[in-house]
């Protein structure tokens, strides 16, 4: 969708050099993220551009009362195609696994599809294929996972429902 993230190094006193990297298609925890591995090069800057026509996204999550953090989050960006159908999903997941991960399982289900809270619940069953999902004293591996699918089907609801 043409964002631009942009990568580099922060000394102690502000300075650093900065790197800059376009990516075609981000998508959490994978080329944005992977090149942001070393530990002197993060990621500084992420700039979206304004909104498609027939675009809508949102980000829903169930964080831990204390931390703020995430226990299962979910990201979606849905376009709509002219005859209604979605034309393009990218669903990230966050809080889940031991990084952030795109949900390609959930999108494969809604490509092509006509938008409807049944298709979001369905995708959604998607949520955590393929993915080690973590256990802790905040949430063992069968509530986040269900709460991961709840949140990536709010996100997809939400992101129909804000469609411009």
């Amino acid at each position: 969708l043409g964002a631009q993230v942009h990568l580099g190094t922060r000394a102690l006193d502000g300075t650093g050099e900065r790197l800059e990297h376009e990516v075609e298609r981000p998508r959490l925890g994978e080329r944005t993220l992977r090149a942001a591995t070393r530990a002197e090069v993060l990621v500084v800057e992420v700039i979206l551009p304004a909104g498609l026509p027939n675009a809508g996204s949102a980000y829903c999550s169930l964080e831990q009362k204390a931390s703020g953090y995430a226990i299962a989050g979910a990201a979606a960006v849905v376009v709509i195609a002219p005859d209604g159908s979605i034309a393009f999903a990218s669903v990230g997941v966050t809080g889940v696994s031991d990084t952030p991960y795109g949900a390609s399982g959930v999108e494969g289900a809604l490509m092509g599809q006509k938008p409807s809270s049944a298709l979001f619940a369905a995708a959604a069953e998607h949520a955590v294929d393929g993915k080690t999902v973590n256990s802790d004293i905040h949430a063992d591996r069968d509530y986040r996972a269900a709460m991961a699918k709840i949140q990536v089907r709010r996100a997809l609801e939400a992101a129909f429902a804000r469609l411009s």
